[in-house]
């Protein structure tokens, strides 16, 4: 475990994984996260800047929560999002399905690298304690 701050307040936490937020932000920041998720349900061909304003969320959390995978746009939506790696058009997350496919079968292929490779380790000579003499110089 790590010792961190939290990400809004500042209160010392301790944190596994994850955004660092302690039980009151991460609390308060889901209520505001089902506040935008509803909306979207009700109001399926909303704009981000709708969503803003009749939330009171900012557009630049709205976005987060799509790069999240938390929410998604509809195909419908005026609501443009684009791979991070290829610039193609999607509905979530960061990385079309081609890109993040790509992305997890080379992490596979150097994991079996990594597991297949046989290290070397040499061994050293005992270690001895070693003295120095300050008499002869």
């Amino acid at each position: 475990m790590e010792v961190k701050s939290c990400k809004k307040c500042k209160q010392i936490l301790e944190s596994i994984s994850g955004v660092p937020l302690c039980s009151k932000c991460s609390t308060e920041e889901e209520e505001v996260f089902q506040v935008v998720k509803e909306y979207v349900r009700e109001n399926k061909g909303a704009t981000i800047n709708e969503v803003s304003e009749i939330t009171g969320v900012s557009e630049k959390r709205i976005r987060r929560y799509l790069k999240e995978g938390r929410l998604a746009v509809a195909p419908d939506s005026p609501i443009t999002l684009y791979c991070e790696k290829c610039k193609m058009k999607i509905r979530t997350g960061r990385l079309c399905e081609k890109c993040r496919t790509k992305l997890n079968n080379g992490l596979t292929d150097a994991a079996k690298k990594i597991h297949s490779s046989h290290l070397v380790v040499e061994e050293r000579p005992k270690a001895r304690m070693r003295f120095l003499d300050l008499n002869n110089k």
